[in-house]
């Protein structure tokens, strides 16, 4: 039997620390500068006994003060509440959307009924009238009789036109 020894550092071998420390103490002025928090994790890689780091962290604890931290929890409770607010008055204003939208397409529909209708009175008057002029012609009413002849002549001259 062969085996494939693979032989690397240990995360926390005394090399790797040192390494990472170096790289470590020339970048945190630069972040410190720039706003950037430290993490009390950092001391982890200090050439400094683990006891002296570990107390060290327990005593930088959180960086946050119990103030802030209060007001980030109201800040992020007003985001919330301003968020559903929102989401609510967007509701509401689809629903009024689609009401005027509703209101459109019923006078839409009525209009469209409404010139339907007219149409259909004007297709009866005209058949009204059309009966009338032939139940008076068919009395022999010379008046009517003369406007039909009138009428037909006129019908007549436009189509040579």
């Amino acid at each position: 039997m062969t085996y494939d020894v693979i032989v690397d550092q240990a995360p926390w071998a005394p090399n790797l620390k040192e390494e990472v420390w170096n790289s470590l103490v020339q970048l945190v002025p630069s972040f410190a500068k720039m706003g950037f928090p430290i993490p009390p994790a950092l001391l982890d890689y200090s050439p400094l006994p683990t006891t002296i780091a570990n107390a060290w962290k327990q005593q930088i604890g959180d960086p946050i003060p119990p103030e802030v931290k209060q007001q980030l929890q109201q800040l992020q409770e007003q985001v919330q509440k301003l968020g559903m607010e929102n989401m609510m008055l967007k509701a509401g204003h689809d629903i009024k959307t689609a009401q005027v939208q509703s209101k459109h397409t019923l006078g839409e529909q009525k209009n469209m009924v409404a010139a339907q209708e007219a149409k259909n009175m004007a297709d009866a008057n005209m058949v009204a009238l059309f009966k009338a002029f032939q139940d008076a012609a068919a009395k022999g009413d010379k008046n009517i009789v003369d406007l039909l002849k009138v009428m037909k002549e006129d019908g007549d001259s436009s189509e040579v036109s």
